[in-house]
Formats: structure tokens, C-alpha cells, sequence
């Protein structure tokens, strides 16, 4: 509605990210995607502004130092989606001795079953509930605190069902994390 008293001296800003995840898992059907709708309306836009040339910079703002994210991580995102053009302005703080990043991926070297099947891999529970205790019983007490705070943890995994297992898991083994997610941008779990 607010574009209806747009004039001729208006000016639109469209503030986002391309890279974030966009429409090509939201749009259904091959004429939509002939038409180009599995494109974002930001990178459709770029694209739009790059055929300018040279003159496209006055039209487009990067703004590529971050000031949240540890560096680490904005190191993995910068090179396997932004060209290594991110900064980051944050000073890392210390990591876990059994972690060396701020960030742990498990690989259990299991062949997950497709979600339509039974989602459920108590094994998958058990490394991660035994990964937890690791990093409890190495706590840097000297750096972090006494004890390790159970709602600074984050567990992601692709189902829901997996999910509540990991928990069920975590609750037998009287641990408690405050945080489980259920997917990433609601994702099927097979594109996680």
C-alpha cells in the first residue's frame, strides 16, 4: 500500500541477503521455475543491475563486515558462499580443548534412511548424548565457569523425531539441554 504514493523522485530500498535460503525450495512446478520464480527477487535484481556494468556499484551496497558471528564460522559461510569477501569485527572468545571451533559437526558414518522411513537413529542419539558428556567432563573451568550451562548448547537435526530421541536420550542420561531445533528453515531432511 505505501508504494501507491510512491512519486517520480521515490526511492525504493530493498535490504536482504541472496545467499540466505531462498525460493528454489518453495516453488513447485516447472512453469514457475521456467519463469524464473525459483530465483530470488534480490538475486533477479542483482543480475538486472550487474548487465549495467561498471555503474551497477551505485545502484547495489554490500555490507560485508559482520559484527556477530565468531570468525570461524563467518570464515566457512564467506568461502563456500560469499567469495571470501566477508570480515568479521568480533574477537573470538576461547574454545573448548575438545572443540576447536565454535561450531562441532558429528559424522557417525551412518546411512540415514530416507524421511519417509523409520527417521529414528538411536545410535545417532547415543554419539551425540556421548559427545555432551565429553565436552563436560573437559570443561575449561579456568576460562568459562564452573560448570557447563546446558542452555548455551544448540542441537540441530534434520527430523523432528530424531530430535525428541536425542532428547529422550539426553533425559535418561539425566542431561538437560534447553535447545533443540527442529529443522533448518524447515528444510526436508533430506536437503539438510
Amino acid at each position: 500500500a505505501p508504494l501507491c504514493f510512491a512519486n517520480k523522485s521515490t526511492k525504493i530500498v530493498l535490504a536482504g541477503d541472496k545467499q540466505q535460503v531462498g525460493p528454489q525450495l518453495l516453488v513447485l512446478g516447472d512453469q514457475p521455475r521456467k519463469e524464473g520464480f525459483s530465483i530470488s527477487l534480490l538475486e533477479r535484481l542483482e543480475n538486472e543491475y550487474n548487465n549495467f556494468g561498471i555503474s551497477a556499484d551505485s545502484y547495489i551496497a554490500r555490507l560485508e563486515t559482520n559484527f556477530r558471528c565468531h570468525p570461524d564460522i563467518l570464515h566457512l559461510a564467506g568461502k563456500l558462499f560469499y567469495n571470501c569477501s566477508l570480515k568479521s569485527d568480533v574477537k573470538p572468545e576461547s574454545t573448548h580443548p575438545d572443540a576447536p571451533f565454535p561450531l562441532v559437526f558429528i559424522c557417525s558414518d551412518i546411512i540415514h534412511p530416507h524421511p519417509s522411513e523409520n527417521p529414528i537413529n538411536e545410535l545417532e542419539a547415543k554419539i551425540v548424548v556421548e559427545q555432551l558428556k565429553k565436552f563436560g567432563s573437559g570443561w575449561p573451568q579456568d576460562c568459562w565457569g564452573a560448570k557447563l550451562d546446558p542452555s548455551q548448547i544448540c542441537l540441530m537435526s534434520p527430523s523432528r523425531t530424531q530430535l525428541n530421541k536425542i532428547d529422550e536420550t539426553l533425559v535418561r542420561d539425566e542431561m538437560m539441554v534447553s535447545k533443540v531445533l527442529q529443522k533448518v528453515e524447515r528444510c526436508p531432511s533430506y536437503n539438510v
